[in-house]
């Protein structure tokens, strides 16, 4: 039956998916902070089955971290990156940028990622099989500023290119979301 009113302009066929990654875009987009989440799980489990305890204080027994730590780890790491996204958008927004919508968060999962990865992850598994468990802490006395350095350089160029700022509002929105996303880890990560 035709009313004779025109249906309602609508998003254009195939829109919804540019918007809304699928759960394939979506792990490829967010793969390096999936590889970190996992490679770090693996380690905590090999610590807790090897009776390992943090140096650091934890919210329950200490016998029982590395091995509570390999389950929560890849959720909470997600959690950490959304903060971090979320806070890297927001803060790009106050500070002006002009498109902090397209912030890639492909690009930031990979600012956050690798360095997690690759200057903080990886010299404590080498450290561990190399030295043991003290050589964890006296890495992780470097490893953690270099990580943190790490992420705000990257997470810089990625919020000076793709929001348009200058670096120096890059470098004030990367710090505050690097450091947002420390303080959801600092509940429970050592």
């Amino acid at each position: 039956m035709a009313t004779g009113v025109a249906p309602a302009p609508g998003p254009a066929r195939g829109s919804v998916r540019r918007i809304v990654p699928t759960r394939k875009q979506a792990f490829s987009e967010l793969s390096p902070v999936f590889a970190a989440g996992v490679v770090w799980a693996a380690f905590s489990l090999a610590l807790g089955l090897r009776g390992e305890t943090p140096s650091g204080p934890v919210p329950w027994p200490r016998e029982h971290h590395y091995l509570a730590q390999a389950a929560f780890v890849l959720p909470l790491l997600a959690l950490m990156f959304l903060v971090y996204v979320r806070a890297a958008s927001t803060l790009a927004r106050a500070l002006g940028a002009s498109s902090p919508s397209a912030i890639s968060r492909a690009a930031l999962a990979r600012a956050y990622g690798r360095p997690l990865l690759f200057c903080y992850l990886a010299p404590e598994c080498v450290a561990y099989a190399l030295a043991g468990i003290g050589a964890v802490t006296a890495v992780a006395r470097f490893a953690a500023p270099l990580l943190f350095v790490a992420v705000v350089v990257l997470t810089t160029r990625v919020v000076a290119r793709s929001g348009g700022l200058g670096t120096g509002r890059a470098a004030l929105a990367s710090i505050g979301a690097t450091l947002a996303q420390a303080v959801v880890g600092g509940l429970g990560l050592r």
